[in-house]
């Protein structure tokens, strides 16, 4: 357990693998998110943001850190202040969960030095702009995020002072979540189906098709492994939320088997340990553990969990 102060959640590794950011909310000091960094090498802590909005989904460069808030949007907006100040915002008040509360919800994206100074608002749109991204390709430096609003939701891209959006991904159904290659060439998405289901979907070279993964996992939350062609996600399976692993073509394996609800994991840069979010403990804090070697599925052996072998 790598936390144990308040409750902790969207945890992200540093480009160096040596830091992990994250949310934190339910601290004597405050009540709502706020941004933090763990070194871990030293164990200690560090606040980043100190605003009275909720900050979630840090996301981290070299130099710099991009994060969502609500700071700005309660203000212009105040019907959105008591949902984002009255309600805790932990793990499991993903936007999947908001769906059924509000299609608008008020984060805006901000990008900020690591210790938190040199503050630039990117986006100005009324309702939720989330999971960010760094996208570098060719020398130019872009962010990619989810924008949920009227019923709709897309992935877009905007320049670093928030100008020319584009979109990339346009869906009549809800995106729950989303992830990228440290190029923008590779995205995938969980993608929520009117019949309830959840879908894993991959584009690639602009080409989009879905993941066949088995119909008794529900994917709730996902993330590209840094270099190799493979999703950790976590997912529901008979009422109880724990982490998988698959290759674009749908081999599954399971690697946590605990009566907790994992979500929200995130692999190192060198593909050795793998961060979540967990209840284990009561209330959610961040854990680490060392992922196992991945399991190739032969050609008709795909969709199989390897400790059913």
């Amino acid at each position: 357990m790598l936390t144990s102060f308040g409750r902790n959640f969207d945890p992200e590794y540093s480009m160096d693998g040596t830091k992990v950011y994250f949310s934190s909310e339910s601290r004597p000091l405050h009540k709502n998110a706020q941004i933090y960094e763990l070194d871990l090498i030293t164990k200690s802590e560090k606040q980043i943001t100190h605003n009275d909005g909720v900050n979630r989904f840090p996301k981290a460069a070299a130099h710099t850190l991009i994060y969502t808030s609500t700071t700005d949007e309660i203000k212009e907006y105040p019907d959105f202040a008591r949902l984002a100040t009255n309600q805790k915002i932990g793990p499991e008040f993903l936007p999947e969960s908001l769906t059924n509360k509000s299609n608008e919800l008020p984060f805006e994206i901000y990008m900020s030095r690591k210790d938190g100074n040199i503050i630039t608002r990117i986006t100005r749109n009324k309702g939720f702009d989330g999971y960010p991204h760094f996208q570098e390709f060719k020398r130019k430096i872009r962010i990619l995020f989810l924008r949920r609003q009227e019923k709709r939701s897309r992935i877009l891209s905007v320049q670093l002072n928030g100008r020319r959006p584009r979109t990339r991904v346009a869906t009549k159904n809800d995106i729950l979540s989303f992830s990228a290659s440290r190029n923008g060439q590779i995205l995938v998405w969980l993608e929520k189906l009117e019949s309830k289901t959840t879908q894993i979907k991959v584009q690639e070279r602009r080409k989009t098709r879905t993941i066949p993964i088995p119909e008794d996992i529900n994917p709730t939350t996902l993330n590209l492994f840094p270099k190799s062609s493979r999703i950790i996600f976590s997912g529901i399976k008979e009422n109880n939320k724990d982490l998988y692993v698959t290759d674009f073509k749908g081999c599954v394996n399971r690697i946590t088997y605990s009566n907790a609800n994992d979500q929200q994991p995130k692999v190192s840069p060198d593909e050795k340990f793998v961060i979540f979010a967990s209840d284990r403990n009561e209330g959610s804090q961040i854990f680490t553990l060392k992922l196992p070697q991945f399991v190739a599925c032969g050609d008709d052996a795909s969709n199989q969990d390897p400790k059913s072998k």
